[in-house]
């Protein structure tokens, strides 16, 4: 039986530590509101699959479309959930012949559940709500992935929006996901530790399609730490890439460049050219980055693998918009927006 270091278990439970404890930023998780995202998924092979349990708080028509990672539309349909019910969604089930695509999943509480209330043109008045949890299961590891899954309200959707026709710019911002501003950041963190065969995939998940958007659509320059690069397996399209800060835990600081791409930018930090010597610590992404307009959304998370411990953690990301003026919000009698991180 391999016996485990003080510091490998030391460094293990930390990393579940940061997850648990990661929730205190400016994301919020965990509410009932008019829908919800689960922003990566996988399913289709033997055993593997994107399971998410549904809560109703009302009578309702939940609406579901699963896209890819350029928001193409793959499949969707709706299910019918009562008050105070616990719908079992499975990918694999639900969308059947769809092997091989990974995407994002965007659900929607909507009308009644009677045939003649049931409409799929977006109600904003309807006061219905969801909330969800979900997993990317994987039952030959004999493994679940926690999923973070972000409440959607009702102004992150189009107005007029069909539910059962949903596109690329029916969701057009996050109000639960990150803080956008000229200074705050987004840490994500990693862990590589070949002694432990830890392995790190970090998800981001923004609104706008970030490579199209600076390419073609964008009327600002691309941001400074930006550019573009052709693809060395195709030189037609080009790819985005930020030059960011890398972190380890004993503050070195080295940057790569790192490609992002549509809504869903999936990358595992081993791959990353020029990727240093470095064992654990965190990206630096400055939200602009992800988010070019003041309206953009966004979100990100990571989970790290262990070939050692045999289970996944999931990490959520760290937001940073400068120093928090908590003393100044008191004395104004807190008639003043109340900073991130600052009671009443």
């Amino acid at each position: 039986m391999k016996k485990f270091t003080s510091l490998g278990v030391a460094i293990f439970a930390a990393l579940m530590m940061v997850g648990i404890t990661s929730q205190a930023n400016a994301v919020t998780l965990g509410v009932y509101d008019k829908g919800l995202l689960v922003p990566i998924t996988t399913h289709g092979a033997p055993g593997i699959d994107t399971a998410v349990g549904i809560l109703c708080s009302q009578d309702t028509t939940v609406y579901w479309t699963f896209f890819d990672k350029q928001s193409n539309p793959i499949v969707d349909s709706d299910f019918p959930c009562t008050k105070n019910d616990l719908y079992h969604f499975s990918l694999n089930n639900e969308a059947p012949n769809t092997e091989g695509v990974e995407g994002y999943l965007v659900f929607t509480a909507n009308g009644g559940i009677k045939a003649a209330d049931k409409t799929a043109i977006l109600n904003p008045n309807d006061n219905k709500s969801i909330s969800g949890n979900a997993f990317l299961i994987d039952t030959n590891s004999d493994d679940a992935i926690f999923l973070p899954v972000v409440p959607l309200c009702i102004t992150d959707y189009a107005a007029g929006t069909d539910l059962s026709a949903m596109t690329n710019t029916s969701v057009v911002s996050l109000h639960y996901g990150f803080t956008r501003g000229d200074n705050c950041n987004i840490d994500v963190r990693y862990w590589l530790d070949p002694q432990y065969g830890a392995c790190t995939n970090v998800i981001l998940w923004t609104t706008q399609c970030l490579n199209q958007y600076w390419q073609w659509g964008g009327v600002n320059p691309v941001p400074g730490n930006c550019y573009f690069d052709t693809d060395p397996n195709n030189p037609t399209p080009w790819i985005l890439k930020c030059h960011l800060n890398v972190y380890d835990d004993e503050e070195h600081r080295t940057s790569v460049s790192i490609p992002l791409q549509c809504e869903v930018t999936n990358f595992f930090p081993s791959n990353i050219t020029g990727w240093p010597n470095y064992i654990d610590g965190f990206i630096r992404i400055p939200s602009t980055d992800l988010m070019p307009n003041a309206g953009d959304g966004a979100f990100g998370f990571s989970y790290v693998t262990s070939t050692t411990f045999k289970a996944a953690q999931s990490l959520l990301a760290s937001e940073s918009c400068g120093q928090v003026n908590c003393g100044a919000h008191r004395a104004a009698g807190g008639s003043t927006p109340k900073p991130c991180g600052c009671g009443q």
